[in-house]
C-alpha cells in the first residue's frame, strides 16, 4: 500500500513519538550518526531535522514531501530505497519506522544495505508489545491484506547489535472510527467501510477510550570490522 503526505501528517499529529525520538537521538545516540546520513522512507523529515540540523543528511522517500521544510544542511531525493545509489560513503543509514515498507524480499534488503554499507545502521520499531501485540494477532486474523512492522530475524546481516534505547509513543483520538483510520495506518492496509467498522468495534471494546501506547525502541546496529 502506499500511503499518501497527507495520510503520513494526519498520523504524526495524533501520535507524540516524532518528539520524543529526536530528544533520545541527540541526548544519547548523536555518536552513531556519522555524516552523511541516509534517512530512508523520512516522510515529512522532522526527525533528523531536529535531531542534526547541523549534519549533512539526505532524505529519501517514494512521495514528495517538499513541501515540508527540512534543515538547510538537508537534501531530499524522491526515490525508493532499492533505487538509490549514493555519490559518496554514507555514514549512517536511518530507517524510523520504514522496514515494513522494505522488507519483502529479505534477500535483497540484506544486499542492498551490503551495497551502500553504512558504517552504523539505526532503527525506530515497535516491539508489539501489551496491546500492540493483541491489535497484532487480531489484524492478521481478520485483514489478509495487512503489513505489520515486525521484527525481521535475518536482517542486517554483516551488523551486529551495539545499543537500544524503549521509550513509549501515545496515539490519542476524538473517537473510534478515526482511531481505526490511524490503525490502518500503522498496519497499512486500506479499509473499506465494512471492515472500517469492526475494526472501530474491536478497539471500543479493548480500549476504555480512543487512545494507546505504543512500546518502540531505537536499535543500532555496527557493520562488522568497521
Amino acid at each position: 500500500m502506499q500511503f499518501k503526505p497527507n495520510d503520513v501528517k494526519k498520523f504524526k499529529d495524533v501520535c507524540d513519538e516524532n518528539d520524543i525520538i529526536p530528544v533520545i537521538l541527540k541526548e544519547n545516540l548523536a555518536k552513531y550518526f556519522v555524516e552523511p546520513i541516509l534517512d530512508v522512507g523520512s516522510g515529512k523529515g522532522e526527525i533528523m531535522s531536529q535531531s542534526f540540523p547541523e549534519k549533512r543528511v539526505i532524505h529519501i522517500d517514494i512521495q514528495d514531501f517538499s513541501e515540508f521544510k527540512i534543515s538547510q544542511n538537508h537534501t531530499r531525493e524522491i526515490t525508493d530505497f532499492f533505487s538509490y545509489e549514493p555519490q559518496e560513503k554514507i555514514g549512517t543509514v536511518f530507517l524510523s519506522h520504514a522496514l515494513q515498507f522494505i522488507d519483502d524480499d529479505i534477500v535483497l534488503l540484506n544486499k542492498k544495505l551490503s551495497e551502500i554499507s553504512p558504517d552504523y545502521l539505526v532503527v525506530v520499531a515497535n516491539t508489539n508489545k501489551d496491546f500492540m501485540g493483541d491489535l497484532l494477532t487480531w489484524i492478521e486474523k481478520n485483514f489478509k491484506n495487512s503489513n505489520p512492522e515486525i521484527e525481521l530475524l535475518d536482517f542486517p546481516r554483516g551488523y551486529v547489535p551495539v545499543e537500544s534505547a524503549p521509550f513509549t509513543a501515545k496515539v490519542e483520538l476524538p473517537d473510534y472510527d478515526q482511531l481505526a483510520l490511524q490503525i490502518a495506518y500503522l498496519f497499512d492496509i486500506r479499509l473499506k467501510q465494512a471492515e472500517s467498522s469492526l475494526l472501530a468495534n474491536y478497539l471500543s471494546q479493548k480500549l476504555s477510550a480512543p487512545s494507546f501506547t505504543i512500546d518502540q525502541e531505537i536499535k543500532v546496529y555496527r557493520k562488522i570490522n568497521s
